[in-house]
């Protein structure tokens, strides 16, 4: 499990910001932006042991 947490974190949260800032635009408020990555990374980390490539 550390593993594996440690794994999505080296993959995942370098993009966070990235994530962030598009969401931010698109959906143009603070708060929905902190909502929508944090729904995206967990959904990212739950489907993490699936990913090819």
């Amino acid at each position: 499990m550390i593993d594996r947490t440690r794994q999505f974190e080296a993959a995942a949260l370098p993009h966070l910001d990235a994530a962030w800032n598009l969401a931010r635009w698109l959906l143009r408020d603070d708060q929905l932006a902190d909502d929508a990555v944090q729904e995206a990374y967990l959904r990212a980390f739950r489907f993490f042991d699936g990913l090819r490539g």
